[in-house]
């Protein structure tokens, strides 16, 4: 059945962590999620960061600089592309493209700045501050800072703040709207009631797109899974969201089974 002009669909993903020589999982995930795409051919297509890891610029000093910004720029060319495909899969000459930067992409691209505008020449600034400019990489795409939300009619999209066991209840409280965020790696959610307004509203962490086991995980334990979501928006301005887990390489999503070896 197709889906009603006047409704509008969301295709979200988060948590890409490309590395710069191995992406396996998410390259699997992302051929997945492109076939899923060109079927629903989405109006808007959202990230909401950490779509490069940038590993390089986390252990970043002004000694090592060109190692780490070197090795980010390799990420945030990869992510270009693999971002440029995904959107080119929807077949939608009409797609908006949005971003959320994360802590990663966005909170260490910061931290540097920072340090080097403090320690190097203006010209060393300048070039590291070209370098790790997303919209670079990410063409055509509406970037949102760091813990900026960006609305989608009654829903918050953004990368998320929290970590701990309650963070889908601590996001509600301290946003006091609803809120879909990736930044956990997992799927949770909390619905929570102010005593002002009495509105309920919902705050919904979904999965990651990378690998749910990196090599600093050693094997421990974690409630890490693989995933997407798809936010429907009503003529209303109401939305209804639906988080998809990718087992397997296998989803059951638009009535069919998409499934990747």
């Amino acid at each position: 059945m197709d889906r009603p002009k006047e409704v509008k669909l969301a295709l979200v993903t988060a948590d890409w962590h490309v590395k710069k020589d191995n992406n396996k999982v998410l390259l699997k995930n992302l051929k997945l999620v492109s076939m899923i795409a060109k079927d629903l051919k989405p109006d808007l297509m959202v990230g909401l960061g950490d779509f490069p890891d940038c590993e390089g610029i986390s252990r970043f000093s002004v000694q090592n600089i060109e190692y780490g910004v070197e090795d980010t720029v390799k990420e945030w060319i990869i992510v270009g592309d693999l971002w440029e495909d995904l959107c080119n899969s929807c077949d939608n000459k009409d797609l908006e493209r949005h971003f959320c930067l994360g802590n990663h992409d966005g909170e260490r691209a910061d931290k540097v700045l920072y340090k080097l505008k403090k320690s190097s020449s203006a010209f060393l600034y300048n070039a590291i501050n070209d370098a790790l400019t997303p919209s670079k990489y990410l063409l055509n795409t509406k970037i949102y800072e760091h813990l900026d939300v960006f609305k989608f009619g009654d829903l918050g999209f953004f990368h998320g703040e929290h970590h701990g066991s309650s963070h889908p209840k601590k996001h509600a409280d301290e946003y006091g709207m609803n809120l879909m965020y990736g930044h956990l790696h997992t799927s949770a959610s909390s619905t929570v009631v102010t005593k002002v307004n009495k509105t309920p509203h919902t705050a919904i962490t979904i999965p990651c797109l990378g690998d749910v086991n990196p090599f600093y995980m050693k094997n421990r334990s974690s409630a890490w899974i693989n995933g997407f979501a798809l936010v429907y928006l009503l003529p209303n301005q109401k939305t209804q969201s639906f988080v998809y887990q990718i087992k397997n390489g296998t989803v059951f999503c638009n009535n069919k089974i998409y499934k990747i070896q």
